[in-house]
């Protein structure tokens, strides 16, 4: 597995099969989510790469909970994530300018130029709440012109 912090310097990936999330413990469910991660990118021809954040969202976004207890540091997560067999992950520095982004610049400036995805595994991670209903919206409006595929994880349940 390759590890990327910088995320202006990634590589270019191969029909990158996407994922978003804290992946904080990684546990069972987590492990669903990667094992149809990973099979969806070999059906493509592609890379499994999971997107991650550092550091954990809640302790940005919710000024109540700064003393969040994590179930693994970062480094503990690297290692659990580095045994499922995924070839990226990136982890994303998480900031207030990042968590109150446009959705529109999420999708784009982020998920799309950064990482060109030929598919995107939905767990649905919740950047912000203000960004939800945007993300939604414009996906909705701009994926069939992108050409990616939009996959529900089997622990998703989607509120559209």
């Amino acid at each position: 597995m390759q590890i990327h912090y910088d995320i202006n310097r990634l590589p270019v990936f191969k029909n990158a099969v996407v994922t978003i999330g804290t992946f904080d413990g990684v546990h069972e469910g987590h492990k669903k989510i990667i094992d149809q991660l990973t099979k969806t990118a070999q059906e493509a021809g592609g890379e499994s790469v999971i997107i991650t954040f550092h550091p954990h969202p809640r302790k940005i976004v919710s000024s109540s909970i700064l003393g969040i207890r994590l179930i693994n540091t970062l480094q503990e997560k690297t290692e659990l994530l580095d045994q499922l067999g995924i070839n990226h992950l990136v982890v994303t520095p998480f900031t207030e300018v990042f968590a109150n982004q446009e959705p529109e610049d999420y999708l784009k400036d982020f998920l799309i130029d950064k990482f060109h995805p030929h598919t995107l595994l939905s767990a649905m991670t919740i950047i912000s709440v203000k960004t939800v209903k945007g993300i939604i919206n414009y996906w909705k409006a701009t994926r069939k012109n992108m050409g990616i595929i939009l996959k529900k994880s089997p622990s998703t349940s989607w509120i559209i």
